[in-house]
Formats: C-alpha cells, structure tokens, sequence
C-alpha cells in the first residue's frame, strides 16, 4: 500500500480530530429528534384531553348532544388530517370531526386493544385504509349514572405530527453533511493553501542549490509566518552560498593564474607554454598553417646584476616583459622560459613576419632607456633565435630546441642580433 504523502496526512490527522464533534452532532440531531417526535406525541395527548374535559362539560348541560359535540373541537388546534371520534366502551363511533372523514361506525378490536394497553399514552397504529397514525385516547369523565364509558379519540398521520420533527432533524443531518463536506475540502485544499505550496517552493530552492544553481531563491514576502522565515533563511544562505562560490572561483582562477603566470614579469610561464603550445600545433597540423617560435635572452645578464644589483636586474627583466606585451597579439603566447630567457610563440606566422617581430622586440629592447633612483642603467641588448613549425620541427620540443639553438647561434655571432635556425645536412 502506497504511503500517504504530507497532504494526506494533514487531511487525516484534521478529519480525525474533528471526527468526534461529528459524531456528537450527530447523536444531539439524533436526541433532538426523539425528543421533538416525543414531544409531538405529547401534545397530542394534550389535545385529546382537553377535547374530552370539553365534551365532559358540554354533554353536562340540557338538551346536549353527543352529536353536536364535533362543534365544540377547536379547529385551529387540530393538525393537518387529523381525526377525532368520540367512542363508546364497545368501539361504536358516536361523534366524529370532520364527519365526512370515514362512514365506520366502530373502530377495529385491534385499535381497541391498542388503546386498552397504552396506558393513556399516545399510541402508533395502522388506520383502516393501511395508514400508519398516531392516536391519542383519553376518557371523557361524566357525573351521570350512565354505566357507558366514553373516549375521545384523535388521531394524525404520522409523518404529519412528525413533519416538523422531521424537518428539523433533517436540517441538522444535512448541516452536518455540509460541516463534514467542508471540513473534508478544508482538510484537502487549507494545507495546501496555507504552507503546502510553500514547502513545494522550499523543496523547489533546495533542489536547484543542490544542483548548483546558487541564484535559486523562494522570494517569501515578509512575515512573521515560521515558513517564510524559513524561506527567508534559505534566500540568506543561497545568497551567502553564492557569495562563497563567486569568491572561491575567483581564487580559483588567481591561484590558476598564479600557477601558469611569472610573478615578477606577470607573463605567463614555462609551464603554460608547455600545456599550450602542443595544442597550437595540433590545430597548425589541422589547418596547414605555420607557426613560429621567438626565444631569446638578456645578453650579459648576470655581468649586469653583478654590476648593478638585483633591484636592477629585475627592472630590466619587468620592462623587457613590458616590450614583449606592446609587440604581441592576443593569439600569441608570450612566457617568460626562465631567468633571463623569454619565448614568444606565434601562430600562423611565415619566416618573414618572424623575423620582423623578432627585430622590432630587439630594437625596442635596445632603446629602453632605465633609471633606478638618479642613476641610468647600461644599455641593455638581447639575442634571439627563430624556428618555424613545420619547416624546422614537427612537435612542440623540437621547435623550442630549434629555437634554442639558433640563439645559441645568435649569441655565437656577436649578440644583439636574430638568427633563425639552419638545419644541419645530417638533419635534412
């Protein structure tokens, strides 16, 4: 059996709890019922006597009539298709109200019985037409020394005495009917109104925080209500949440900076050349397109920093990385190899554009013009050796040792100058 779920339960736990008052009203409809009927029943044998203390004093005066005594019934008073007969002890009708409502001229020996044993209390019996009546007898009391006992008898349908009761009754089950059928559309449709949709919300936030989409938020409007407090709670945490993800991306993405950049040159490192320069091939190889790779050095670095110090040597290695940024495109990779040794890598370029850029960086190096203080610092060259992907190299190691050799070959030749490299005839 499947489980309720948080609705049903809700709806269970308030019909539950509300379950005995509709039992209670229940059974009150229930007595006030009785009650009325008995009531009902009552006053019908009220009726009956003061019909016969009536009779008993009409019949008293001379020259009256137990056939005249029909107009002594108070008509008002009789209910809706009521009877009244006056009986003699054998049953035999003398005087009946209305006088055209039956031509019997005795009641049945089963409604006599009826009357013998009801002990002067109204009395349920079934007319001689097959309707069920309620009959009310009562003895009319006389002074005359005539043996003959009399009874007034009245008698009413018995879904007409009980109409009113009925009614009443009626109205009270279907005003329960109508409570409970509330109670149930409150017990299905309040919770949902009342927080149901709310806790939907919150579950809705948390999946989507859960799934990493921090902007998730329940908006609650401002309440002192315990749920959009909650909500409120959640909003505040999602927003610090995204607060803590946006900063610790951004560390992230320092620390990976960090991790491929130079800190003092701030161009990026051997490390970033390596995870990137493999890839610039692949796509070279793909598109048949060239690459060329610049690396080249500070030439006399160490005389210079022994000369003028390391405060020195590192303005030179800053305002190099500073020549190489004014020269270079946002597709080329720029690095600083190690200690005074940078590399540019250039994808699609020929030999001459090459060479070109190599010449243009070496004259801008060797125009700079450093002051530390009051003092002016040594000019400063550098020497610089060009390989090209793949006229001289097919992979990434081979065009930076390409490179390094032609420096090498620069540095041979004099300094201050780019030399690109020359396979050997061994190579070809």
């Amino acid at each position: 059996m499947k489980p309720l779920n948080t609705r049903g339960r809700i709806a269970l736990l308030v019909v539950l709890a509300a379950l005995p008052a509709l039992l209670l009203s229940l059974l009150l409809g229930t007595l006030h019922g009785m009650e009325a009927r008995s009531h009902a029943r009552a006053e019908l044998q009220l009726y009956a006597r003061i019909l016969a203390a009536q009779i008993a004093h009409a019949t008293e005066s001379p020259g009256s009539s137990l056939r005249k005594a029909g107009e002594l019934f108070p008509e008002g008073m009789l209910p809706r298709e009521g009877l009244i007969a006056v009986l003699d002890q054998s049953g035999r009708i003398l005087s009946r109200h209305p006088a055209a409502a039956a031509k019997e001229e005795s009641v049945t020996t089963a409604l006599l019985e009826a009357m013998a044993s009801s002990g002067g209390a109204a009395f349920d019996a079934i007319d001689e037409k097959g309707q069920m009546r309620v009959y009310a007898a009562q003895r009319i009391r006389s002074d005359s020394p005539s043996p003959n006992v009399l009874h007034v008898l009245v008698s009413v349908p018995r879904t007409t005495l009980y109409g009113g009761a009925n009614k009443t009754t009626f109205a009270i089950f279907g005003g329960i009917i109508v409570a409970a059928g509330l109670l149930l559309f409150a017990a299905w449709y309040g919770p949902e109104i009342a927080f149901l949709r709310r806790l939907r919300a919150l579950l809705g936030v948390t999946n989507h925080i859960r799934a990493g989409d921090l902007t998730a938020r329940t908006r609650f409007p401002q309440s002192d209500e315990e749920l959009c407090q909650l909500g409120h709670a959640l909003d505040d945490m999602a927003q610090a949440l995204q607060k803590r993800d946006a900063d610790l991306k951004q560390a992230l993405r320092e620390l990976s900076e960090q991790v491929i950049t130079d800190p003092l040159t701030r161009l990026n490192n051997r490390r970033y050349l390596w995870d990137f320069l493999g890839r610039d091939l692949i796509r070279a190889r793909r598109a048949v397109l060239p690459v060329a790779a610049i690396l080249f050095d500070i030439d006399h670095f160490k005389r210079f920093n022994d000369t003028w110090g390391h405060e020195a040597g590192d303005l030179v290695l800053k305002s190099v990385a500073d020549v190489i940024r004014q020269n270079v495109r946002g597709s080329d990779i720029a690095c600083r190899y190690g200690g005074e040794e940078f590399i540019i890598v250039l994808p699609e370029a020929t030999r001459n554009v090459a060479v070109e850029r190599a010449e243009r960086i070496r004259r801008d190096i060797e125009r700079m013009e450093l002051v530390i203080g009051e003092r002016r610092l040594d000019r400063v060259t550098a020497s610089f050796g060009v390989a090209l992907y793949p006229t001289h190299a097919d992979n990434a190691e081979a065009l930076v040792r390409f490179a390094d050799e032609a420096l090498y070959r620069a540095k041979e030749n004099g300094r201050n100058r780019v030399h690109v490299f020359e396979a050997a005839p061994s190579l070809l």
